[in-house]
């Protein structure tokens, strides 16, 4: 064989080996998987939380129609029990900081609290508005 048809060869067969190796590598990059980000995903409403746990509960386990209604009693029971323990742990939280504030302080921080309850309503009836 030639010299220069061997050096073809071997030029065209470096080419494809090239190009075969470049694929490859673009191939892993291109199909690596990437790390997401829950920034944009919606958490779930507490009633949609319950009712995919109720529904997880019941498919494990092959509730009957009395042990569901058991089920979200009990649910009912300690979510109101947590309400009410969270409500006495914030209104501690706010005696606590008041005491150790200024007069001129603690009306600024009152203001804060309005302005954030103010906030906490606006997305509430935002979300509600969102569910119709």
């Amino acid at each position: 064989m030639p010299k220069s048809k061997l050096s073809a060869l071997l030029s065209l067969l470096l080419v494809f080996l090239s190009g075969a190796v470049l694929g490859a590598f673009a191939y892993r990059l291109y199909m690596v998987n990437t790390v997401s980000s829950s920034a944009g995903t919606r958490r779930p409403s507490v009633q949609e939380f319950r009712k995919f746990y109720v529904q997880d509960l019941n498919k494990h386990a092959s509730l009957d129609s009395q042990q569901i209604a058991q089920v979200n009693a009990i649910l009912d029971q300690i979510g109101a029990e947590t309400n009410q323990k969270m409500t006495a742990i914030h209104e501690e939280q706010i005696a606590r900081i008041n005491a150790i504030l200024r007069p001129e302080q603690q009306a600024a921080y009152q203001k804060m609290r309005d302005e954030h309850d103010a906030e906490r309503r606006r997305r509430k009836q935002q979300q509600e508005a969102t569910k119709k």
